[in-house]
C-alpha cells in the first residue's frame, strides 16, 4: 500500500466521521481497493472509482467490491448521493484542485463528510492548483494553508486537520529499506539541471518542494457561504 500511515490513517479519518452503518462512502482514486475492503469490513457500503483499468479488475476480483471507471473529478453521481468521500494521495494528483472539490460538494449530502490525506508543501511559494499537468504527488502539492483556503472555498467546513509528517519520513525509510525508490511514490524528485519536462512541454527546472503530510476531515456545509 503505497501511502504513509496506510489503513492506520484510513481508520483515523472514517472514526473521526462516526457513520452510521450502510453509509454510502466513495474513495475517489480507489487503486486495487485496501480502503474499500476496509471500510465493508466496518459495514458500511463503499464504492471506487479509478481512471486504471488494471487496478480497477484487481477491486473486481476481490469479492466483487463496486467500482466505477472514471475521472475522481467528473463523478458519474447524482448530487447528494453520497454520505462520504475519501480521498487518499489523489487529490494532489488531479490538474484542477478546486474544481475535484466542488465536484465533491455536489455529490455529498447535506453534512456529508470530505476525508483528505496527501502531501503538502513545506516550502512557501505560489499555488500549483492549477498547474496542467501534475505528474506526481509531489508536483501537485499545495501549501497546507492553501488546501484548507480551496477546501472552504469549495463548501466544507474542515473539522479535524492533522499533522502526520512524522508517518512520511517513516515511509520513505521503509521504502529506502526495502529497495523501492521514492520515485514510485513521490514522482521525479527533480533538480536544476533535470531535463525531464511533462508531456505539456514544460520543463523541470525549478527544485520540486520539500513536503509534509496531512489530515483532513470536513463538513459539506448547507451552502457555499455557510
Amino acid at each position: 500500500m503505497l501511502r504513509p500511515g496506510g489503513l492506520a490513517l484510513t481508520a483515523r479519518a472514517l472514526e473521526a466521521c462516526a457513520f452510521a452503518p450502510g453509509a454510502r462512502v466513495l474513495d475517489a482514486g480507489c487503486g486495487a481497493g485496501d480502503s474499500l475492503e476496509y471500510m465493508r469490513g466496518m459495514g458500511l457500503a463503499p464504492l471506487g472509482i479509478d481512471r486504471s483499468t488494471s487496478q480497477l479488475a484487481r477491486c473486481r476480483a476481490r469479492s466483487g467490491l463496486l467500482v466505477l471507471h472514471g475521472q475522481a473529478q467528473q463523478l458519474p453521481l447524482r448530487c447528494g448521493y453520497l454520505d462520504g468521500i475519501l480521498s487518499e494521495c489523489v487529490l494532489s494528483l488531479l490538474p484542477d484542485t478546486g474544481q475535484a472539490l466542488g465536484e465533491w460538494h455536489r455529490v455529498l449530502k447535506p453534512g456529508g463528510m470530505l476525508m483528505l490525506s496527501d502531501l503538502y508543501a513545506l516550502d512557501r511559494r505560489e499555488p500549483l492548483h492549477n498547474a496542467p499537468c501534475p505528474v506526481s504527488c509531489l508536483d501537485g502539492a499545495l501549501p497546507l494553508e492553501n488546501v484548507l483556503e480551496l477546501v472552504r472555498a469549495a463548501g466544507f467546513e474542515p473539522l479535524l486537520v492533522e499533522d502526520h509528517t512524522p508517518l512520511l519520513k517513516r515511509f520513505a525509510a521503509e521504502l529506502v529499506f526495502a529497495g523501492i525508490p521514492l520515485e514510485t511514490f513521490l514522482g521525479r524528485t527533480g533538480d536544476a539541471t533535470s531535463d525531464q519536462g511533462c508531456r505539456c512541454g514544460h520543463g523541470s527546472n525549478a527544485r520540486r518542494p520539500r513536503a509534509g503530510y496531512y489530515l483532513l476531515v470536513a463538513r459539506k456545509m448547507e451552502s457555499r457561504h455557510g
